[in-house]
């Protein structure tokens, strides 16, 4: 369990960086701004997760936590991968920005 952790925590972390510079890079001029809105709706997040978790508990048991996470990862990916933008080359730019 212990390295499952720490697997998790190290992808987070190593993440988070890459996801702020992106969203600077989005808004320059506003990059106090993305960030707050980008860490409130984090631990908006985190808060969510835990009050569904719960619910799910009270309600289904431990296998409906089970069932309800997969469910909340399936829609995390399909709303990923609808959103992705078209592949773009090192140095060029986006379309649309």
């Amino acid at each position: 369990m212990f390295i499952l952790a720490a697997v998790w925590g190290a992808s987070w972390w190593s993440a988070g960086i890459a996801q702020q510079h992106r969203l600077t890079s989005l808004a320059p001029h506003q990059h106090a701004d993305i960030l707050a809105l980008h860490y409130s709706l984090q631990y908006l997040g985190i808060a969510m997760g835990g009050a569904l978790g719960g619910m799910a508990l009270t309600l289904w048991g431990p296998v409906g936590v089970a069932l309800s996470a997969a469910l909340i990862a399936a829609l995390t990916l399909f709303s990923v991968t609808a959103a992705k933008p078209e592949h773009v080359g090192i140095g060029q730019p986006a379309h649309g920005r």
